[in-house]
């Protein structure tokens, strides 16, 4: 057995070596929290610098309305010498809901087309890919002057039929 002056000796060698360990383990602890807290700051700020809010929606900008076939209304040329083409797309166009923005009228003859294209007046681009989809039609393009002086005021979109829809 060991004098009790050694245990003694040992055991408080072995407490302050405890309390030392507990010392570096709160300092690493507290470390490790500081450094943490220096990159939530720096993401924040970076995301702050970039403008970009992800936490919540912005107020500002109000959703726009969906574009639906009602909202569209739409004139129809036939760009080719076939008689009744645009009056069959007329119909076409009437079921898919689009709304109709005058009768369906012959293209002049520097309007006709081998491939049908859909027109747009400025700003009215989306409603311009919403037919053009429903349709399958692959040419879109901002209205020319050919079909600019033709178009009723209320029109938005125009679909000139040629000769591939035949």
């Amino acid at each position: 057995m060991m004098p009790r002056s050694n245990l003694d000796a040992r055991r408080r060698h072995f407490e302050a070596e405890m309390a030392r360990r507990e010392r570096a383990y709160v300092r690493y602890a507290l470390a490790g929290a500081a450094i943490a807290a220096v990159l939530v700051a720096a993401i924040a700020g970076i995301a702050a610098l970039r403008g970009s809010d992800t936490t919540r929606p912005s107020a500002d900008k109000p959703a726009a309305p969906a574009i639906t076939p009602m909202r569209v209304t739409v004139q129809i040329f036939n760009g080719t010498t076939v008689t009744g083409l645009a009056r069959k797309y007329q119909a076409r166009i009437d079921h898919l809901g689009f709304v109709k923005a005058a009768e369906p009228a012959s293209a002049p003859p520097e309007g006709f087309k081998a491939e049908s294209v859909v027109f747009y007046k400025p700003g009215q681009k989306a409603k311009a890919q919403l037919l053009r989809k429903r349709l399958g039609i692959r040419n879109i393009e901002p209205l020319d002057d050919v079909f600019a002086n033709l178009t009723a005021s209320r029109t938005q979109v125009v679909l000139v039929v040629g000769m591939d829809r035949h």
